[in-house]
């Protein structure tokens, strides 16, 4: 008569549960930085603002939210282990979430304060007349349309999680490389 032996593993702490404060915390950032451009009557047409914006947005704080993460997911939850495809999906969840949350928000605000879009619709028609080779006034109006297409929010939300999900997974990909320690 054999003797059967039952062996209960822990179940693995799914590194995407960790990413939701961090998350929270990136869309409140990007949440802060529409209404401080609305309220300092800022746009992308400004170039120093754009690049600033478009570097934080897309370079430093997705890369910085995701090391942090995987940090606290290594040496709080995980044992002072992690791998690189935890990483990933620490990177694709923390920015698919924030991404989300600002998208929302994005929507949430242009319904509530539409003379914002206007305002940047007329910036960019303002700069599209100055550029050189002028633009027509036809290519200066399909430009300026399809930008109103891209604001609906059932393009909007969808495009902006696909962004922020290659943009989680370039970072998640760079931190794993960075912090990972795999069980021995």
């Amino acid at each position: 008569m054999s003797v059967k032996t039952i062996s209960f593993m822990s179940k693995p702490t799914s590194p995407a549960k960790s990413t939701f404060p961090f998350a929270f915390l990136f869309g409140v950032i990007m949440m802060l930085e529409l209404i401080l451009s609305y309220i300092l009557a800022l746009n992308a047409t400004q170039k120093w603002y754009g690049i600033s914006i478009n570097l934080l947005n897309y370079l430093v704080l997705p890369f910085v939210f995701c090391l942090m993460n995987a940090r606290q997911f290594r040496n709080q939850i995980n044992n002072g282990y992690i791998s690189l495809g935890q990483t990933i999906k620490i990177g694709v969840s923390l920015c698919v979430l924030a991404g989300l949350i600002a998208s929302i928000f994005s929507v949430i605000f242009n319904y509530l304060v539409p003379e914002f879009m206007e305002e940047m619709y007329r910036s960019m028609s303002k700069v599209m007349h100055e550029q050189k080779p002028p633009l027509t006034e036809e290519q200066i109006e399909m430009g300026i349309s399809m930008t109103k297409k891209f604001q609906n929010p059932l393009i909007l939300i969808p495009l902006g999680m696909v962004m922020y999900s290659f943009i989680g997974l370039v970072h998640g990909t760079i931190v794993g490389l960075i912090v990972r320690t795999e069980k021995k």
